[in-house]
């Protein structure tokens, strides 16, 4: 990725990198408006260009917005803070570095002269230069955040950046600025679409102060509040499905149909790996074609020679097990995307399992796993969970459990979301025994890691899937006789 800093002016002689600020307010903000104007006219040296964004939004009266010399202003009403940030970028085409203030925000005095040198010798796949601290008041509690430098790791798991960030002109062109339609995370989804484009950022030692109004920022988020940041995730983030494909059976036919009418986010891939022998493997190829729009890529991987259960095998056999663990290894190296979703071929999820699981994910959460519930294999009354953390042990009972997703020790991997920076921090996938001699198994070993490196793990008990193995669907018929024996001997 090339990009030139400046242009020629005569032999020998560059021009200075030009700096923007694009101001944006909106009728809410006009009393703050004022301070904000002041506070970047302060500001020595000053910005190369100044561009003040008016949103009159619904109000029918004209605006009585105005701004010093120096300033472009534009007045209108658009559809959203970033689609009114986007019409200040198209303003800014001789700039190199936008900086998007918001009118509620002051600049301290000595902001661009700090930021400056940075962005002056940073390298060419720097589009990102975010405040080194970032600080909320509500006039009594005070908020601070010291950003970490950047990585890839830090980039996806945390939001660095804010909208007041600089950010490289060349970077946001190849893009397309702002996301018009995302409101919630609206920085940190153009930071992951810039670092999927092989962009990276810089930390700037500078501190953005978030100034206290009636929306505070600190507040408590309501349920519906906390519904639009599901939604919003549910775009930000890029999924990879995976699942591993045995043969074909009843089960698995109905977990193709859920791929083919599932909620599936916008931008997910989905990953085959065909553990079959070639036995499925022109059914995935065909499936693959039936899917196609429903995901940007669609990955096939063929496993190799699959375990062959012996006669009488009982499930927990270390080999299966450690068959499992290289397949996922074989895959998750592979995925560069933020989520990724594990799908079991005998495990059918609600329709909306995937959005639902997205209530305990968060930016900024130690939550690494949000897993649906469903019955055990080798224990149908209990939930494929253990609330230990060394060992598969108190289960809970499927009938019994809280109205709200509780923490756990370990889970299965039959449906579950899981951050792929948390995956990337465990390493390889291992299937080995705990210290008190039982198989852990891949799933069980993952949970070990997570907690050993400070993350969650979550099992959400409004996402109930159905596990479709032999002996839970031979538990769930046999369970109404046993229950009517018991109910008329009592």
């Amino acid at each position: 990725m090339l990009y030139n800093y400046c242009v020629p002016l005569v032999p020998g002689r560059l021009a200075p990198l030009r700096q923007a600020v694009v101001l944006v307010s909106h009728p809410g903000y006009a009393h703050m408006l004022p301070a904000a104007i002041q506070s970047i006219e302060a500001q020595k040296p000053s910005f190369d260009r100044k561009v003040l964004v008016y949103d009159a939004g619904r109000d029918s009266a004209a605006p009585t917005v105005s701004a010093p010399e120096g300033w472009s202003l534009i007045v209108g009403r658009w559809q959203s803070p970033n689609a009114a940030r986007n019409a200040g970028l198209a303003q800014c085409e001789d700039c190199d570095w936008i900086c998007f203030w918001d009118a509620d925000n002051q600049m301290a005095a000595n902001h661009l002269q700090d930021s400056l040198p940075i962005l002056r010798t940073v390298a060419k796949d720097i589009a990102i230069c975010y405040p080194e601290v970032q600080k909320v008041t509500d006039g009594k509690v005070w908020h601070r955040r010291n950003h970490p430098e950047w990585s890839l790791l830090e980039a996806q798991k945390n939001s660095l950046c804010d909208t007041s960030s600089f950010w490289r002109r060349q970077a946001l062109d190849e893009v397309g600025g702002f996301s018009v339609a995302q409101c919630q995370h609206d920085d940190y989804e153009l930071a992951l679409r810039m670092y999927r484009a092989g962009w990276k950022g810089k930390k700037l030692p500078v501190t953005l102060m978030h100034n206290f109004h009636g929306q505070n920022r600190s507040r408590r988020a309501t349920p519906d509040d906390e519904r639009k940041i599901t939604t919003s995730l549910f775009t930000a983030w890029s999924f990879a499905f995976v699942t591993l494909w045995g043969s074909r059976t009843e089960a698995s036919l109905k977990v193709l149909e859920w791929l083919a009418t599932a909620e599936i986010p916008p931008r997910s891939s989905l990953f085959w790996v065909d553990n079959s022998g070639g036995t499925m493997t022109s059914l995935l190829y065909e499936w693959s074609a039936r899917l196609s729009s429903r995901f940007q890529s669609i990955t096939i991987l063929n496993a190799g020679d699959p375990h062959i259960p012996a006669e009488g095998e009982q499930y927990l056999n270390r080999a299966r097990h450690q068959q499992v663990a290289r397949l996922y290894n074989t895959v998750f190296q592979k995925i560069a995307e933020e989520m990724v979703v594990t799908l079991e071929d005998d495990t059918l999820p609600p329709a909306d399992g995937v959005r639902r699981l997205l209530d305990v994910m968060r930016p900024f959460s130690p939550v690494a796993v949000s897993a649906s519930v469903y019955r055990s294999r080798n224990a149908p009354a209990r939930v494929c969970a253990s609330v230990r953390k060394d060992l598969w042990g108190e289960m809970p009972l499927y009938d019994k459990l809280p109205d709200q997703p509780f923490e756990v020790g370990m889970t299965g991997g039959g449906f579950a979301i899981l951050a792929n920076w948390a995956l990337k921090q465990a390493g390889p996938m291992r299937c080995e025994m705990s210290s008190h001699g039982a198989l852990l198994g891949w799933d069980g070993n993952l949970g070990m890691t997570l907690n050993a490196l400070g993350y969650k793990l979550m099992a959400h008990p409004g996402v109930r899937s159905q596990h479709l193995c032999p002996e839970v669907v031979a538990y769930l018929k046999e369970e109404p006789r046993l229950t009517n024996k018991l109910s008329r001997k009592s």
